[in-house]
Parts: structure tokens; sequence; C-alpha cells
């Protein structure tokens, strides 16, 4: 990542996000989740690209985070796109047809026992 366009925003303690739990933060007006996986942490963006339901409300089994809204499944290692939904009757099958928009992923370190997550400035 460039560092002349990329922000670090503190997020917690890493204490506060135990194994095979997730938080949601707000960094600037940018939603992220933060994600523990096996000890060690990923942040996605929290809302879902797809019709902006925060995946905060979802639920974590592993890696992967589904969605509350329409039931897709992402896993938080990668971003990408692990169940896609994408057939609904009426208007949410035009809204969800097409392919899978997977979550962006972000670069987070743990300094001082500090999580810190390194957003694309803007």
């Amino acid at each position: 990542m460039n560092a002349h366009h990329d922000v670090e925003f503190e997020l917690c303690s890493a204490e506060e996000i135990p194994v095979g739990t997730m938080r949601a933060f707000d960094a600037a007006g940018r939603r992220v989740l933060v994600c523990n996986v096996d000890g060690a942490l990923h942040v996605v963006d929290e809302l879902c690209p797809h019709l902006a339901v925060p995946l905060g409300h979802g639920t974590l089994a592993g890696s992967e985070v589904t969605c509350p809204g329409h039931g897709s499944v992402f896993d938080v290692r990668d971003g990408t796109c692990v169940r896609w939904i994408g057939r609904k009757p009426g208007l949410l099958a035009k809204v969800l047809s097409g392919a899978p928009t997977p979550p962006a992923k972000h670069l987070v370190t743990v300094i001082d026992g500090t999580v810190v997550v390194t957003l694309p400035a803007g």
C-alpha cells in the first residue's frame, strides 16, 4: 500500500476481540468489521456490498461471516464470496442478480496491544 494515500486508525485493545468474535467500528465515517479467526485478526468493510446491511449483525463461523440481510457468506481472511445468494423474488432479484461483490479487505496490525487498521484515504 502507498503510505501517502493510506490512513491508520486505532480501534481498540486486541483483548477486546476474543477468538471467534467480531466487532464493528467506525473509522472516520467508514464502517469496518474486525474478526478474530483462530487468533489472527482480519478486517473487511462492515456493510454488505449488496444491500449495505451491517455484517456485524450477522454470524461468524470460523472465517466465514454470513450477511443477516440476504444470507450470502464471505471469507473474512481474504474477502472472497463463499456463497452467493443471488436469486430473490421481485425487486430483490434485480438488486441481487449478477456476479458476487466481495467486501473490501484492509490491512490490520497490532501495535503495543492496540488494533490498528490501514484504510485508503478519501
